[in-house]
């Protein structure tokens, strides 16, 4: 299956670690799909609570999750979250972030229900 149609997701790397097994191809998906809504509530409860240490440590969980799913540039921009909130630097940032983590894997869980629907 070809998964480079996909504007958020490339299952490369997945694919490859799971050796092409179909079934573990799709339990890690569900694993990533089922963390995403745990990563947004605590994103926006630190934020609303200014608790940046805790951000960065959700914001290091995330980037080895979205990773996996060939999320590379928002695993990119969680590192700099990351960085960041552990520093408490540059808070005015932290927002965009997390909405721009919201949103992409938003999008991202869409495009993988698609894919596990024609594999």
């Amino acid at each position: 299956m070809n998964s480079n149609k996909y504007k958020y997701i490339n299952l490369s790397y997945l694919n490859e670690v799971a050796d092409g097994n179909k079934d573990l191809i799709i339990e890690l998906i569900e694993i990533f799909k089922s963390q995403i809504p745990e990563f947004n509530d605590l994103f926006n409860s630190y934020f609303a609570s200014s608790n940046w240490y805790q951000i960065g440590l959700v914001a290091h969980k995330a980037k080895s999750s979205v990773a996996v799913i060939g999320m590379s540039k928002l695993a990119d921009d969680l590192k700099i979250l990351e960085t960041l909130s552990k520093n408490s630097e540059k808070i005015d940032t932290y927002q965009a972030y997390i909405d721009n983590f919201n949103e992409s894997t938003k999008h991202a869980v869409s495009e993988l229900d698609d894919y596990i629907s024609k594999i």
